[in-house]
């Protein structure tokens, strides 16, 4: 399974191939901290097979949690194991926060 930093999603959101982009924190971290990357969309981290038919097709999938462990990581891999190309965020939002403000 793959990853991509902050600096890479950054450089790739600014691209004509911008990622599909979602926020896979669990409830209560997304409600205490609703801030989310541009463009994200939150789903449920542990329900992948419920929305993945609304994942397009043909373009990076970049998925995220706090702080990029295992959240992420079993939503990315669900997602691969479907055959879509899906990598999780090294640091999470935490880090995306970090050096995004």
């Amino acid at each position: 399974m793959s990853s991509i930093t902050v600096a890479e999603l950054d450089k790739s959101i600014k691209s004509e191939h911008a990622p599909t982009i979602y926020d896979v924190r669990k409830k209560p971290a997304f409600d205490s901290d609703p801030k989310m990357i541009a463009d994200a969309t939150w789903q449920v981290h542990d329900q992948v097979d419920g929305w993945i038919s609304d994942v397009p097709q043909g373009k990076q999938v970049v998925v995220y949690c706090v702080h990029g462990h295992a959240v992420s990581q079993n939503a990315a891999k669900v997602l691969c194991d479907k055959g879509i190309d899906a990598v999780y965020l090294e640091g999470g939002i935490a880090e995306w926060n970090q050096v995004n403000g």
